[in-house]
């Protein structure tokens, strides 16, 4: 049998309105010791407060969210999804595979050295930015935007070979008008 691999993970839940906020830190030691013992580690927490929620959830109108990263087996996921399920304190909660690892003082995580796919060159971070940079000139903008493109490339054509697309050009309405 495979052993599961140990992937991170983050999870946001909200508690209802009637919770406070030592009942909040209560909560997070709570379902940390969880981690733990479904053989997880938590990396970070966040209480992020008392929030409006967007529209009522169970007749509760606000609720006091709180965001904690962890790593855990991937066998181990459902029961703790579940765990949270049926948690009356908890309710909503989302967890999905995090690919960022949180960082000890900063509000938010900072993105792990992404892996290059397999088989690929890694281009540099400025080769990527121009790249990015032509693929949206190219694919956004109005007509005028992407005519003033077209006029751009062009210019780095020869003398030569505007003069031979210029005759091409021309041969083709002649043969369209020729043909009506």
């Amino acid at each position: 049998m495979r052993e599961a691999q140990t992937n991170n993970y983050e999870v946001t839940f909200i508690l209802g309105e009637a919770s406070t906020a030592e009942q909040a830190a209560a909560k997070t030691k709570e379902v940390s010791a969880l981690i733990t013992k479904l053989g997880g580690k938590t990396e970070k927490d966040e209480q992020w407060g008392k929030r409006d929620l967007a529209y009522p959830i169970n007749k509760n109108r606000s609720g006091t969210y709180v965001t904690m990263w962890f790593s855990m087996p991937s066998s181990e996921v459902m029961a703790f999804e579940r765990a949270l399920r049926f948690d009356e304190s908890v309710i909503r909660s989302l967890v999905i595979k995090a690919y960022t690892t949180a960082q000890p003082g900063s509000l938010y995580p900072v993105p792990e050295e992404e892996k290059p796919a397999r088989g690929s060159r890694r281009t540099s971070d400025k080769d990527a930015a121009v790249s990015a940079e032509e693929e949206l000139r190219r694919n956004s903008g109005t007509k005028k935007d992407k005519a003033a493109a077209v006029d751009a490339e062009e210019e780095t054509l020869s003398e030569e070979d505007r003069l031979k697309q210029l005759d091409d050009a021309v041969d083709e309405l002649l043969k369209d008008e020729s043909a009506e």
